[in-house]
This record gives C-alpha cells, sequence and structure tokens, in this order.
C-alpha cells in the first residue's frame, strides 16, 4: 500500500496533467536475509505518469516510487511465487487508491514476469496477469514491455533513486 503522502503528490500530479497523459503501475522486488537469518523482500511500487500534452505529444514523464520491506515466504528462490504475487498485489493496491483519478485515463500495469518458462517468475505469469486484469480490468504487460516495473521499480528497490543529484 501506498503511503498517504505519495497518493496525494500522485493525485495533485495528475490534475496539473491533461488527460491525454498515461499511468503505468508496476512493482519489483529483491530477496535478502535479515540479521536473524530469514528472507525478506524490499518492494518498490513505482507509478510512472507519462506527460502528454492536449496535442498528443509527449513532455517527458515523471515517476513516483513507494518502498517497503517484507517476509519472504517463497521455498525456492528459483520459483518465487509468493513475490511475484505479492509484487501483483501491490501495484493493484497502488490503482486502486488512485482509481478515482485514473478513470478517464489510459493505464497500463506491468508486472516483472517473465513469459519465457526458462525464467523462475514465468512460474506466476498466468496467476499474476489473471488477478491483475480481474480486479483492475485493465491492460497487464509483462516482461519485456513491462518497464514500470522493470526498469522504473527495479531502480527503486536497488536504492538508484536515493543517490544524490550532479551539478
Amino acid at each position: 500500500m501506498l503511503r498517504k503522502e505519495v497518493v496525494a503528490e500522485v493525485q495533485e500530479h495528475l490534475l496539473n496533467v491533461s488527460e491525454e497523459s498515461r499511468v503505468y503501475i508496476g512493482c519489483d522486488s529483491s530477496r535478502h536475509k535479515d540479521a536473524n537469518g530469514d528472507w525478506m523482500a524490499n518492494y518498490t511500487t513505482a507509478i510512472v505518469v507519462h506527460n502528454i500534452d492536449e496535442n498528443g505529444i509527449g513532455r517527458g514523464a515523471r515517476v513516483f516510487c513507494d518502498s517497503h520491506t517484507l517476509r519472504d515466504y517463497d521455498q525456492k528462490h528459483d520459483r518465487p511465487m509468493m513475490r511475484m504475487m505479492q509484487e501483483a498485489y501491490h501495484a493493484v493496491e497502488a490503482y486502486q487508491q488512485l482509481e478515482d483519478e485514473l478513470i478517464l485515463r489510459e493505464v497500463e500495469v506491468h508486472l516483472d514476469v517473465n513469459g519465457d518458462p526458462k525464467h523462475g517468475s514465468n512460474c506466476a505469469m498466468k496467476a499474476t496477469m489473471g488477478y491483475v486484469r480481474g480486479v483492475t480490468g485493465r491492460d497487464v504487460l509483462i516482461k519485456p514491455y513491462a518497464f514500470a516495473a522493470s526498469y522504473a521499480a527495479d531502480h527503486g528497490v536497488r536504492g538508484k533513486f536515493n543517490r544524490p543529484r550532479l551539478s
């Protein structure tokens, strides 16, 4: 669930961009062990607002992220079903928190799962896509087209948004 401050910031931004602007929502995670040796996962949910003017011309994008840590209950690290489902839950929660502002906009939910069976995240592809489509009714994209999850949220979960800006 997005913190109230993040929701308010996204809502304010959406009021100041045209209705043609598109919104992409995604979540990514990374696993680590805590001090007790328990597996934990850092989750970052990203909302990307692609600013499009009234003439249909793209004018950049703004990325909003929110992160938190939860216990990871996956038994097999190479088949991360629970973690992929948790990512889908976070993306859907973000959508639901912003739903009133998104009703008239083009929205895609991006999942960090791979369609290729040789990748571990493939074990959750059908379940996550079905869940997101069923709850939101919106388009769902997976890798390699899911940039809100694979790039924006991935950037956030790895702490790269916290770097100081260069002059």
